[in-house]
């Protein structure tokens, strides 16, 4: 029971940059499936984007972050894990996802479960290019390094954040 509890406070990442309404069904899915924490990162979007953000925090009980300007994915990650060493402190890790609904709340939520079973390990996992909904600029032959979802492990301490991934996609296994 305690473990179940402890799945929905992960902080889930959602870095964003001129978002549309896939952000909003992803967290309304999310929200739906339990998870509670969810942190949003405005990466300098603007104001054409702000009632994506403003109804995030109003609708779904979202914390946004926001830069001012676009600073790229790999800088509002780390606006998000400094936020969260901060708000969150205790927790087993934090989980993050893209914005534009690729990652399923399914697959979000086997992220948390292997988290919860294996804090201490580095959970990786890949993308399944299988396929008719498969982007075309995807290689068949190179294997895909970014995974999309994270886990950072705390096992290094609070100045050490090392990136993991779940599994997630059709056939994708963690």
């Amino acid at each position: 029971m305690e473990q179940d509890k402890a799945r929905w406070e992960i902080p889930l990442i959602i870095p964003s940059y001129e978002p549309d309404e896939k952000l909003l069904k992803l967290l309304g899915q999310l929200r739906e499936s339990g998870f509670q924490n969810i942190v949003l990162v405005d990466d300098g979007s603007g104001e054409d984007y702000a009632c994506f953000f403003a109804r995030a925090e109003r609708d779904y009980g979202c914390r946004v972050l926001r830069h001012a300007v676009n600073q790229g994915k790999g800088r509002a990650l780390k606006t998000a894990f400094n936020f969260c060493l901060q708000e969150f402190a205790g927790v087993a890790g934090v989980i993050t996802a893209d914005s534009d609904g690729q990652h399923s709340p399914e697959c979000i939520l086997a992220c948390a479960e292997a988290l919860l079973a294996h804090p201490e390990a580095l959970i990786l996992g890949c993308r399944c290019f299988e396929g008719e909904d498969v982007p075309a600029r995807s290689g068949d032959e190179v294997p895909d390094g970014d995974h999309g979802i994270r886990h950072p492990d705390r096992a290094a301490g609070d100045s050490g954040l090392f990136y993991g991934a779940a599994a997630h996609g059709k056939g994708g296994t963690v």
